[in-house]
């Protein structure tokens, strides 16, 4: 019986014709793909325990917190006679707090717990894993990523020395530690990180094993928020074929990497940088205020459009079985698919169902999804740079604009309230907030117009860019 064979770009022309896939993508070819160095991973328990992972799926965040606290203050009355348990306390109260996204209380919490181990047992004592972990956690969550990643790499330090170099534990912590170098431009650090969760999950759970494509999907996202990709799509279609040939290709975990590969489609338009790193056909380009050429095609593909669909149709034919919020974030995402493509019709039922599962516990109340216009498309003007490295508050120059969100998402009365750039990039910003696309602010499941929404672009110019530059035949 032959296995069905997953969808890729590459492989959709050939599904109705019966043709096999051959032999699933294997990571080594992945990583050498991308000129990765080449490191083993030693075989590990197949028994082991899966990555690392706080309690975030609590039902009510807050109804841990509480719990926290109270074992907290009755930690308190004993501390003198067990000061352990408070620290232990404190570091559950870190994580509930986590959980509910309030970093500053979390940094408290696990502060005062890293204290207490640091004082009894000093710096390198086993017991201050979990708060050094948390409080990176916190501070990151907080952006101050600076601050982070020194936590975090200790943490790190920490867990090799305890567990090993090849414990599966250490994933969650390389994830969010890549994040963190990545906000920090420190990519190259990032990446080895991202590289090695790779590995280490192919010698976890063994080549092929369809958890190893949660791992390549995360690889994936990081290329994707780093403007590559190429790199980006073939990771998630290695995903893909770790799941067709693992479980086969309409199983639940196909869905994680076709969501991926649309959403780089829908950022590829938004961005210059994506353009700035893809292949376009010759002649005469926009440059951006570094004057790069922009070359790259900036728009949504038929591909990225079926792998969309097809997630969609895999998480309808598991009925009950699908998670219902990835159900939600796909629907989601098609309806902002069609709003980028100007099809507002098409894109509203796909969030009324949206918004029918968010709504049908009315103690969630307004879904925050359509609470308010979310912008989904925004073709970024090219003057609008990323901000370099060494600037300041004073390299700044911005525009601000009021505008309207119509019912259908689109923009109509836009005006500019003020700038102090000059009228010619002003007057780009305006014309980029007058071509993007929203997704519609909802009361009772129906599209209304949302006034006076506000948007300021900061604009980083330090020298007039050059003049459009043009590619050889």
């Amino acid at each position: 019986m032959k296995r069905a064979e997953v969808w890729t770009p590459a492989r959709e022309h050939r599904r109705t014709t019966g043709s096999r896939s051959g032999h699933p993508l294997r990571i080594a070819h992945f990583l050498a793909s991308l000129g990765a160095a080449s490191f083993a991973i030693a075989a590990t328990d197949p028994n082991a325990q899966s990555e690392y992972s706080r309690p975030r799926d609590a039902a009510d965040s807050q109804i841990a917190v509480d719990d926290a606290d109270a074992q907290v203050t009755a930690a308190r009355a004993r501390a003198a006679e067990d000061p352990w348990a408070l620290a232990e306390a404190l570091t559950s109260l870190g994580d509930a707090l986590l959980l509910k996204r309030d970093y500053s209380g979390a940094e408290a919490a696990y502060g005062e717990a890293l204290q207490i181990a640091t004082q009894r047992e000093g710096a390198n004592s086993t017991r201050t894993l979990e708060p050094l972990r948390g409080l990176g956690y916190a501070l990151a969550g907080s952006q101050r990523h600076d601050e982070a990643v020194p936590y975090m790499e200790r943490a790190l330090t920490m867990a090799r020395a305890q567990r090993g170099v090849f414990d599966p534990e250490q994933m969650e912590l390389l994830h969010r530690l890549s994040d963190s170098l990545t906000a920090l431009g420190r990519q190259g650090e990032a990446e080895r990180h991202m590289l090695y969760t790779l590995r280490l999950a192919e010698g976890t759970y063994g080549e092929g094993d369809p958890r190893v494509a949660s791992a390549v999907c995360a690889l994936g996202d990081w290329f994707t928020a780093v403007f590559r990709p190429i790199s980006a799509r073939y990771a998630y279609q290695v995903a893909l074929d770790i799941v067709a040939h693992g479980v086969g290709a309409d199983d639940l975990a196909a869905v994680e990497p076709l969501r991926g590969y649309a959403r780089i489609d829908m950022q590829v338009v938004s961005y210059p940088e994506f353009a700035l790193r893809t292949r376009g056909k010759k002649g005469k380009y926009a440059v951006d205020t570094h004057g790069h050429t922009l070359t790259g095609e900036r728009k949504l593909t038929p591909e990225g459009e079926s792998a969309l669909k097809r997630a969609l149709a895999i998480l309808e034919a598991h009925g009950r079985d699908a998670p219902r919020q990835t159900l939600i974030d796909t629907l989601v995402q098609l309806g902002d698919w069609y709003q980028i493509k100007r099809l507002p019709r098409e894109a509203l039922p796909y969030y009324q169902r949206a918004w029918t599962l968010m709504t049908a516990d009315r103690s969630q109340g307004t879904p925050g999804e359509f609470s308010f216009p979310v912008r989904v498309f925004y073709p970024t003007p090219t003057i609008a740079a990323p901000r370099p490295p060494a600037a300041t508050a004073r390299d700044a120059q911005f525009v601000q604009v009021e505008f309207t969100v119509d019912a259908d998402g689109g923009v109509s009365a836009a005006r500019i309230v003020d700038h102090d750039t000059s009228k010619r990039f002003a007057g780009q910003v305006l014309g980029a907030v007058r071509g993007a696309r929203y997704r519609p602010k909802l009361v009772d499941g129906q599209p209304v117009a949302t006034a006076a929404v506000r948007y300021r672009e900061v604009l980083y110019v330090s020298a007039p860019a050059p003049a459009p530059a043009e590619s050889g035949g």
